[in-house]
């Protein structure tokens, strides 16, 4: 049991991952669309010399590192998918595409920590077998003491031939009622001579005993010490994730502002050395727009990571409670017969079930005609500033409506 429950545990992470790896896949791409957009700009204004080399190939450099990341990124998305393949049973490659359709849970748990150590404690199957092996103990130990016991025992013995039938002499024989060869009642009282080895043997099975009811406590008291952690990682996870939340909304306005301006004035690369020709001091320049860039796609990348982990650390705490099985609607086979569990002849109910009977499957998740990613909002926050309705022809910066007079002569060609 607790390897299927191992097994169904990495299903769910495999699946949270290849989700997270999608949502990254997003983010890259939009990157990639926004260096390009960028270099197409920037060219646009070498060709009219408001740029010059040293300027296009840096845009060109950092567009080309953010290719290298996209295609890492669309390889993980294919290893994540491969994973789960793999583990659900499916063949490497069958021209389906797995498109994750559940969307994450947000919400933050905070469970009672007494019900939880209680539904541990019953369903967790290292607990169970500790359990089993305590209460096969209790029935060695009680054997051991009747053995070293003097021994009582009523004896009735009652025989008798009930034959009837043809015998090799061709004649019919039967035993008429009451015929009998003898019979024996009495009374067997036997005491062994000193006991040693039945009592030594006593001894055993209590030592046996008191060390099983030692691996039953400290398996709890390690059970409730991993549950503990679990929930605090459950805690840093979903402060982590609220915290993404946060940086990811303060990145999308950075990039809105960072690159209307550099759309609108800032033209150059940046730096005390570069170009700054009728540019106000403080322009925005293409390494502001780069660091907002990258900054936009790290936070939307690390919302996503966190809340996918936090989901995945809540198919851990289901498997550490022993209970992730159920809450799948998976049981086993052998589990249909309520009287062989470890609870024990007192249990509450007194009276174990026959057997448990099917019944019908509850979603473990909420259904959703959407993929999984689109939980995130996955929305271009410089798709208003690509649209053909906003694009310019590229014009002198800080002078849009200059006179002609007014405006600086062209730098000569290098």
């Amino acid at each position: 049991k607790d390897s299927v429950q191992e097994l169904v545990r990495g299903v769910v992470e495999s699946y949270w991952a290849l989700v997270f790896a999608r949502v990254n896949l997003w983010a890259r791409n939009r990157q990639v669309e926004q260096l390009t957009f960028a270099l197409q700009q920037i060219q646009a204004q070498q060709r009219v010399e408001l740029a010059d080399g040293g300027e296009v190939a840096q845009v060109e450099t950092s567009k080309l590192s953010f290719d290298a990341t996209q295609i890492a990124a669309a390889s993980e998305v294919q290893l994540r998918e491969a994973a789960l393949r793999n583990l659900i049973g499916l063949p490497p490659y069958d021209g389906n595409q797995l498109v994750p359709v559940t969307p994450p849970t947000n919400q933050h748990l905070a469970p009672d920590w007494s019900l939880l150590v209680e539904v541990a404690e019953l369903n967790r199957p290292d607990i169970v077998e500790l359990k089993l092996v305590l209460e096969a103990d209790e029935q060695l130990l009680l054997q051991a003491n009747n053995t070293a016991r003097p021994r009582l025992d009523a004896i009735a013995q009652y025989r008798w031939n009930g034959l009837e039938g043809e015998i090799p002499v061709a004649n019919r024989g039967r035993t008429s009622a009451g015929q009998f060869n003898d019979w024996l009642l009495g009374v067997n009282f036997s005491v062994p001579l000193g006991l040693r080895q039945d009592r030594a043997n006593l001894r055993r099975q209590e030592l046996i005993l008191s060390r099983d009811r030692a691996n039953l406590q400290q398996g709890v008291h390690a059970m409730t010490h991993q549950l503990a952690l679990q929930l605090r990682i459950l805690d840093q996870t979903y402060a982590q994730y609220q915290a993404y939340q946060k940086t990811r909304e303060a990145a999308r306005l950075s990039l809105n502002y960072r690159a209307l301006r550099w759309q609108k004035g800032g033209v150059g690369a940046g730096g005390a050395g570069g170009p700054q020709l009728g540019r106000p001091k403080t322009a925005t320049t293409f390494l502001d727009v780069l660091l907002a860039v990258t900054d936009w796609g790290n936070a939307v990348s690390s919302e996503a990571q966190a809340l996918t982990r936090y989901n995945t650390e809540l198919a851990i705490l289901e498997q550490q409670t022993g209970t992730i099985l159920e809450v799948h609607g998976i049981r086993l086979f052998e589990e249909r017969f309520g009287s062989i569990g470890p609870l024990g002849r007192l249990a509450k109910p007194v009276c174990y079930p026959e057997s448990i009977r099917p019944s019908q499957n509850v979603d473990r998740y909420t259904p959703s005609n959407t993929t999984s990613e689109a939980f995130f909002n996955l929305e271009d926050p410089l798709r208003a500033l690509h649209s053909p309705a906003k694009q310019k022809p590229p014009q002198p910066p800080g002078r849009p409506q200059a006179p002609p007079e007014l405006l600086p002569p062209p730098r000569p060609r290098r």
